[in-house]
């Protein structure tokens, strides 16, 4: 798809948005899983500064990202998407930015932080470098990027299944590209950064177990039992600029 196309889609998804993606006993255990994941990646590193969220959406990382950082930026190519999150988490530290993650309109070496999640998966290898090439460009030496790849591995031993699912859920055709770990970490790499952390989270493998108490669901999510390369569903991985 293009730019226009992806923009026009998430428009018309906005308001929905939160309770497609995070209202179901999945979805919920998720979020919370996914940002435990992340707020502790981002622990390990010295706080304060600038971040930027790429992509964000209705703010799934704003509230990991406040957290470290003194200010942030949230960048959207679509203003329904912020006009969501500015509802959910405005703030003061906070500033809203119309912008394409393809052509960022920050000066080099902005930011101590750069970040983004469910975004890479919507473009082609070769963008997807483009795009993680971009945020080393605005991140500063020694700052750090963190992004989510959807995972390959179960996505292939799950194939059958998935279809299936989707054509009795009338979901729209699937256009996402998946990748290993280790294709993650080539990703990054090829863009310049080192990686220097990387975590699985959430799990297709769980959907027996979703009858058990939320914070148990949420805390397999995040475990090793699921949250590992055979089996997460997705792979946040965390890239130093040198």
């Amino acid at each position: 798809m293009a730019v226009d196309d992806w923009q026009q889609f998430y428009s018309v998804e906005a308001e929905r948005y939160e309770s497609a993606r995070y209202g179901s006993t999945y979805g919920r255990a998720f979020r919370k899983a996914h940002r435990d994941v992340v707020s502790d990646l981002l622990s390990r590193g010295d706080g304060g500064g600038a971040a930027l969220d790429v992509a964000s959406g209705t703010g799934q990382l704003i509230p990991c990202t406040l957290r470290r950082c003194d200010q942030m930026v949230a960048c959207d190519l679509t203003p329904e998407m912020m006009k969501v999150s500015r509802r959910l988490y405005g703030s003061e530290a906070l500033t809203f930015v119309q912008a394409d993650a393809l052509k960022l309109p920050f000066a080099d070496q902005s930011f101590e932080l750069v970040a983004s999640s469910r975004f890479l998966h919507l473009f082609p290898v070769e963008q997807q470098v483009q795009i993680l090439a971009e945020m080393r460009r605005v991140v500063k030496p020694g700052g750090l990027v963190l992004v989510d790849v959807y995972n390959s591995i179960p996505r292939r031993v799950l194939a059958p299944a998935i279809a299936l699912y989707r054509k009795l859920m009338r979901k729209r055709q699937e256009m996402d590209r998946y990748s290993s770990p280790a294709e993650a970490r080539r990703m990054l790499e090829s863009a310049g950064l080192e990686q220097v952390d990387a975590r699985g989270v959430g799990s297709y493998f769980i959907a027996p177990l979703l009858w058990l108490p939320g914070g148990v669901v949420t805390w397999l999510l995040r475990s090793g039992l699921f949250a590992n390369p055979l089996m997460a569903e997705q792979w946040v991985v965390v890239g130093r600029r040198a």
